[in-house]
């Protein structure tokens, strides 16, 4: 139980609450002209604490949310997905809370730590770039709609370095050699060529 709430908060770190904490930043910096983080101001205590507050709770928005486990390129590569093109293929008819059953049930009992472990941290990862992408989308509209964005702007100039960045790093995730895509794939493999998927179709 420790174990897993350890992931959990790893996981939910890296991929909500810094994306949240960079959001909630520059939003204060675009629309405070009094908002001032110097270490050396025992009055800005409020201001770390507003700060702190919006972050949870944008992290707790984008976790609710999930946009990128829900972007169609993701779900398109899920073994699940995979697994139900199969099973039509096969001519059977789809249920997908028994798809997700036998297949949740084969990655616990025959996909090795390791390999669990490695997709694990890709996915995480892809999760936080996929977040810096959506929230630096949002800030560069904001910064738009409030004439905002200049190119000699240095918040500017770092949001449009991010926004590249998490894009560029959130599909070499996602289709690199050996990342998310490759693994998925390798766990329908081995899904539809086990007894799993055996009794998966007679179940259907």
């Amino acid at each position: 139980m420790v174990n897993t709430f350890n992931r959990f908060t790893t996981r939910e770190i890296l991929g909500l609450f810094i994306p949240s904490l960079y959001f909630s930043y520059i939003i204060f910096e675009i629309f405070s002209t009094s908002f001032s983080f110097e270490l050396n101001n025992s009055t800005n205590s409020f201001n770390y604490l507003i700060l702190f507050i919006g972050s949870i709770s944008i992290g707790s928005i984008l976790y609710v949310v999930d946009l990128p486990k829900r972007f169609w390129f993701f779900t398109e590569e899920l073994p699940t997905t995979l697994i139900m093109k199969k099973l039509i293929e096969d001519g059977k008819t789809i249920d997908k809370v028994n798809v997700e059953i036998f297949y949740y049930k084969f990655l616990d009992e025959v996909v090795a730590e390791k390999n669990k472990s490695i997709t694990d941290k890709q996915t995480t990862l892809y999760h936080f770039s996929s977040n810096m992408f959506l929230c630096s989308i949002l800030l560069l509209v904001i910064q738009v709609l409030k004439c905002r964005l200049a190119f000699d702007d240095v918040i500017s100039i770092v949001n449009l370095v991010i926004m590249i960045i998490s894009a560029i790093g959130t599909l070499g995730l996602l289709y690199g050699k050996g990342k998310i895509r490759s693994r998925f794939k390798r766990h329908y493999t081995e899904f539809i060529d086990s007894q799993y998927y055996i009794d998966l179709k007679d179940k259907n």
